[in-house]
């Protein structure tokens, strides 16, 4: 991050993305954690550099899942996700939570939670689903992207 003068602030590195894998078009929310900002300097421009993979190579060890059933309650974002893929899904599972306005611009506060998981192996077998709750904690959200993460089990052990 460089300040209005064009300064160096503070640098940050990503701490995940969600979805891990995307097609061509199709976008990921990223959160980066800056080393010892508290908040951006007036008139701070951000540089963010992006690198990735082709889908060809192996996997991150991330696996994304489907979410199949979303609803704001008011007071928490509710919903269903499945495992879609052909190899099982290690948790735990981590629900994302983005709000974003009416452009899709994102709005904040970001929410997270993990899931609670159909069985005490933490694992989503294929084609199994399991609910989440993400707690809005007194904020609103009218406007929301949803994504859930867990781990691919199959490429863990090679």
């Amino acid at each position: 991050m460089k300040n209005s003068a064009g300064k160096i602030v503070d640098t940050g590195s990503d701490q995940g993305f969600s979805p891990t894998r995307l097609e061509p078009g199709q976008e990921a929310f990223a959160f980066i954690y800056f080393q010892s900002a508290q908040s951006f300097p007036a008139g701070a421009a951000l540089q963010v550099k992006v690198s990735y993979q082709d889908l060809s190579t192996p996997d991150t060890y991330k696996a994304d899942l489907s979410t199949v059933q979303v609803n704001n309650t008011g007071t928490d974002i509710v919903g269903e996700s499945k495992n879609i893929r052909k190899d099982t899904v290690q948790g735990r599972v981590s629900v994302d939570v983005y709000c974003v306005d009416t452009n899709g611009i994102f709005a904040g506060p970001e929410l997270g939670t993990f899931a609670d998981l159909p069985d005490s192996s933490d694992n989503v077998a294929p084609g199994a689903s399991y609910s989440f709750d993400v707690g809005l904690y007194g904020s609103t959200c009218p406007t929301y992207v949803v994504g859930s993460t867990g781990f691919d089990q199959k490429d863990m052990a090679n």
